[in-house]
């Protein structure tokens, strides 16, 4: 009986190994091959299925950017590069246009202004630089390192910024010159004048007033437009030239046309008319006169030769103390009115003299004679000793009654002085007795008397007067000066009587 229980095991002589040599390797060498091309296989269709994986993914954004780019703050993805510009450039010229100024001045708009006027336009350049950059990123090299690109965006956005360009004044300071030039060019400041004097005007003084002239601060102007430029405020901007006083204004020329004085004296009633036309002859050769300062006026200069081819009439006039016709009777009342205006209005007299005797129309000492006919004559000046121009305003004008004339004559020009005026003040100061004898007149003509025998009084007896003429200063009411500008002396007259030339025939 077979004895059961731990066997050893049998052990089989392995056969021995095929023989070492070419004929091994050859039969390995397909199995190689088989491997190889096996693992190739396996690794190209990974690949190939991995690139398709990249491709499907970088693939949306082959015409489009990639997400997470931005420029000026516009998110670009999905756009194509041309609406990519379109949109950045609608932008930057929306914000170009975004601002405009009118520069305006009363009513008229001179211009318009706007960024582009400032140097302010779309840097397309820059734009289109800045866009190829952001293209690149994710359109540069094969799929992997576009996706590579695309995933660096999610981590690490793109954001640029297009600069803005500088804002430049040079155009703008242009403009502002031109409007500058056209401003004044309009608006050169002008100077109040004269235009003319006409004494018997309620206003005498026909003045052409000043105007204004405008000057344009360009740098001032330049300085608030660019303000409101870089706040963006739109609308109008008013010009605002600096006002430019003219050198003389009405109311300067006023200053220095005031009535100095006022002078009249009442021609009588029973002066016979061409006396009166005498006067008025004269006062109408006076009659808006002009003096400038330091110039001496002429009775006899300005009313001319006492002839009738200069409109005087024959009138009866006082020579030597007889009245007598002549030539210009009358015009010494003239010379009498404006001798009391020239000292009323402190001016200084040059040349006067009195008549022979008084007169009866002014007090002693206020009266001043002329004459001039042939080669003789006795004249008045006075002289513009002010620094202003002097106007002369003489009239003869109705008095109190419809038959009543008066003689008047105004001096203008500058003011006596705040609350200044004048007055004349005549003082007798001397009485001169008459000659006792007589003084016979042979009566030729027979006139009054015929024979040597026979007398008729021609002039009685008059006593003649030293009289002082006074300048007497007032402020406000009260004397603060006197002084004496005239000393006139009125001689006496001795009697005259009229005698006859023939002998009486004996009886």
């Amino acid at each position: 009986m077979q004895q059961r229980g731990y066997q050893s095991p049998t052990y089989r002589t392995p056969p021995p190994p095929p023989p070492r040599g070419k004929g091994g390797a050859v039969r390995l060498l397909p199995w190689l091959l088989i491997v190889v091309a096996v693992a190739l296989l396996a690794w190209f269709g990974i690949k190939a299925l991995r690139d398709r994986q990249v491709a499907d993914e970088v693939a949306p954004y082959e015409h489009v950017f990639a997400d997470n780019i931005s420029i000026d703050g516009i998110n670009l993805a999905g756009m194509t590069a041309q609406q990519a510009y379109d949109t950045l450039y609608q932008q930057h010229q929306s914000r170009v246009n975004s601002w405009t100024l009118n520069l305006t001045y009363r009513g008229h708009t001179y211009t318009t202004v706007n960024y582009p006027t400032l140097g302010i336009t779309v840097n397309t350049e820059q734009l289109n630089q800045q866009l190829r950059e952001a293209w690149d990123l994710t359109h540069t090299g094969d799929a992997y390192q576009k996706k590579a690109a695309i995933e660096r965006l999610r981590e690490t956005p793109f954001s640029a910024s297009t600069t803005r360009s500088e804002i430049s004044d040079i155009r703008l300071d242009q403009l502002l010159q031109e409007i500058a030039r056209d401003i004044g060019g309009q608006s050169t400041p002008t100077d109040a004048k004269l235009i003319q004097f006409v004494a018997d005007n309620p206003d005498p003084f026909i003045i052409q007033r000043e105007i204004p002239g405008y000057a344009l601060n360009v740098q001032q102007a330049k300085e608030q437009i660019l303000a409101q430029a870089s706040q963006g405020i739109s609308g109008d901007y008013e010009l605002t030239p600096e006002v430019i006083m003219p050198s003389v204004t009405e109311a300067m020329l006023r200053e220095n046309m005031v009535l100095r004085s006022t002078a009249q004296t009442a021609i009588s009633s029973r002066s016979e008319e061409n006396r009166n036309m005498n006067i008025r002859v004269s006062l109408g050769k006076i009659n808006n006169m002009i003096l400038k300062p330091g110039e001496v006026f002429s009775f006899n200069k300005t009313a001319g030769r006492r002839t009738h081819e200069n409109g005087y009439f024959d009138a009866l006039e006082q020579v030597s103390g007889t009245l007598v016709t002549g030539i210009g009777g009358g015009v010494c009342q003239s010379s009498t009115t404006i001798f009391q205006a020239a000292l009323l209005a402190n001016l200084t007299i040059v040349d006067r003299s009195a008549h022979g005797e008084p007169v009866g129309y002014t007090d002693p000492g206020l009266d001043a004679t002329v004459y001039y006919y042939g080669g003789r004559q006795i004249d008045f000046k006075f002289k513009n000793s002010t620094s202003h121009d002097l106007y002369i305003a003489a009239r003869v004008k109705a008095g109190g009654s419809s038959r009543q004339l008066i003689t008047e004559i105004r001096i203008y020009g500058e003011p006596l002085g705040e609350g200044v005026q004048y007055k004349l003040s005549a003082i007798q100061r001397q009485v001169l007795p008459p000659p006792t004898d007589i003084r016979y007149v042979d009566d030729k003509d027979a006139l009054h008397v015929i024979y040597k025998d026979e007398e008729e009084l021609k002039q009685a007896a008059k006593e003649g007067q030293v009289v002082e003429t006074y300048l007497q200063k007032f402020i406000n009411g009260q004397q603060v000066e006197e002084k004496m500008v005239a000393k006139s002396t009125y001689p006496a007259r001795q009697e005259q009587r009229w005698r006859g030339v023939k002998t009486r025939p004996a009886q």
